[in-house]
């Protein structure tokens, strides 16, 4: 019979526990982030100097992503820039 994988809290939502709860996921792990806030972020949300690479950040709205996208998409177009 397979088991559950464990339940790992992580207190703290800004970007330390956020990247934690990644790695965790990818080991396998079900991670739970506790986080006082309505929003995670932490600190970084508050940053008058916006960070696209911050993780809770949606993927499509980051240029690279997007840009990275219409490539895939359409063989045609050159090769984004890295």
């Amino acid at each position: 019979m397979a088991s559950e994988p464990p339940v790992v809290p992580i207190i703290g939502g800004g970007p330390a526990g956020m990247s934690c709860a990644l790695w965790l996921h990818n080991y396998g792990l079900y991670p739970i982030i506790i986080e006082k806030e309505s929003a995670l972020g932490g600190m970084a949300r508050m940053s008058p100097y916006p960070n696209e690479w911050l993780l809770g950040q949606r993927a499509q709205d980051h240029p690279r992503t997007r840009d990275r996208d219409l490539a895939r998409d359409n063989p045609a177009s050159p090769a984004p820039r890295e």
